[in-house]
């Protein structure tokens, strides 16, 4: 039988091992066997971890999509304007530009939100859009401090607290932006004007500064170089604003320019002193600042209880702050100083008539009209509107008749009151 199977093996072609050999066979298909389990399994793992991240992605997908259909809503901007929502991109997906489209929530623009917030403001100064412009400008802030700003935030962000009425925060914008690199121009004029008129509780030389950055650009600014006497005057340097103030007489006005050239005539360094605070007590009335010259014209006073044009100075300024009780006081003393001063008569009667006394101001209206050599337009115009309120109409007419003869362009101002409108149609 072994011969048999012998020869069997040799006519196949297969080598049986020998009995020895038989042990390394079994374990050489053992290891391929487990060779192949391991790999099996390794696969199926890689497979399962492959399935969990796409589940993960799948959820912050969803996430993400929900997130910006929630920013997408219409916002509400000012007074109840409501804005339509941007179209904005899916994380990954790519704009028509092209350009790359960064993951997470979008970034507002500040300038944009900030100019929104104003014109939202100036249309409608509530408190709540007040706040709302408050936290913009404290965005802008920020922005500031990361980036350094650009021309339009710095523009933007000083007319801001303008509007708020913030001295402290409009003095540093200005300041940004006359020192700023990426500042392409000084802001305007008015907006630095704006500025310096509300911080009027900063150091002078600071504002000296300022100043004098500005007037690179605007040197023959009239307010600008008061507001550089002032700060001059608060620092000290009452010489230079001296010096300064009559540069300036000399290149406006006959008036003030006459009153220091009066003073000068004295001699005195205090009367020089006195034409300079004079003057600028006119300027700052000029200005738009009457309250900031009655303390000024006060002071005069103090030193010349006589003077009747101060006097008649400071009753105006009273009455551009409102207080008419206590300007008719200061016409009064200017009369009783100087009887025939046709203007200060002319300025109790506007007293009197703001404070109801009709009659007693129609009286005082055609004394000054009698007693003026000069013209008397601006007065009959006022007898004209105290006539219209008192209901003695025909007189109202013929003043006003006379009035427009003399300067037509009062008829302009006539339209605004509506006692005297009626009488306009009328004639029409």
């Amino acid at each position: 039988m072994e011969t048999e199977a012998a020869a069997v093996t040799e006519r196949s072609g297969v080598m049986r091992p020998s009995g020895a050999a038989r042990p390394w066979w079994i374990l050489i298909g053992l290891s391929g066997v487990l060779s192949a389990m391991f790999l099996v399994a390794a696969v199926r793992k890689r497979s399962e971890a492959m399935q969990q991240r796409i589940a993960e992605l799948a959820t912050e997908n969803a996430r993400l999509r929900s997130e910006l259909a929630h920013r997408a809503a219409p916002e509400v901007v000012g007074d109840g304007h409501v804005a339509p929502p941007a179209q904005l991109p899916l994380t990954g997906e790519a704009p028509e530009s092209g350009d790359a489209v960064p993951g997470g929530p979008p970034r507002s623009d500040p300038v944009e939100s900030l100019r929104e917030a104003l014109a939202g403001f100036a249309a409608n100064p509530e408190t709540s859009v007040r706040a709302r412009l408050s936290d913009r400008l404290a965005d802008a802030e920020q922005e500031y401090t990361v980036s350094g700003g650009s021309p339009a935030l710095l523009d933007v962000a000083l007319r801001s607290a303008i509007a708020l009425d913030d001295g402290a925060s409009a003095l540093i914008w200005l300041e940004r932006s006359l020192g700023s690199e990426v500042a392409s121009s000084p802001p305007s004029l008015e907006a630095a004007l704006g500025a310096l008129r509300m911080s009027s509780q900063v150091d002078p030389r600071r504002k000296l500064a300022v100043i004098e950055r500005l007037l690179r650009t605007y040197a023959s600014s009239v307010p600008l170089h008061l507001h550089q006497a002032q700060a001059l005057t608060d620092a000290g340097l009452r010489t230079e604003a001296y010096t300064l103030l009559c540069d300036v007489a000399a290149a406006i006005s006959a008036e003030p320019a006459g009153i220091l050239a009066e003073a000068l005539a004295v001699g005195s360094a205090e009367a020089h002193f006195g034409a300079a605070r004079r003057f600028s007590a006119i300027l700052l009335q000029q200005d738009g600042r009457p309250a900031e010259a009655v303390p000024v014209w006060r002071d005069l006073l103090r030193g010349d209880p006589l003077d009747a044009e101060a006097h008649d100075r400071l009753g105006v300024a009273f009455n551009q702050i409102g207080d008419d009780a206590s300007a008719l006081d200061a016409f009064e003393k200017a009369m009783t100083c100087e009887p025939r001063a046709v203007r200060a008569r002319f300025h109790r009667a506007t007293a009197l008539a703001n404070l109801g006394r009709v009659d007693d101001a129609i009286e005082g209206f055609r004394q000054a009209i009698a007693e003026s050599s000069g013209p008397v337009a601006e007065m009959r115009f006022a007898l004209a509107v105290c006539l219209a309120k008192d209901g003695q109409m025909r007189d109202a007419e013929s003043e006003l008749a006379r009035a427009l003869a003399q300067d037509p362009e009062l008829a302009e101002l006539a339209l605004s009151v509506p006692a005297l409108a009626r009488l306009l149609d009328v004639e029409q």
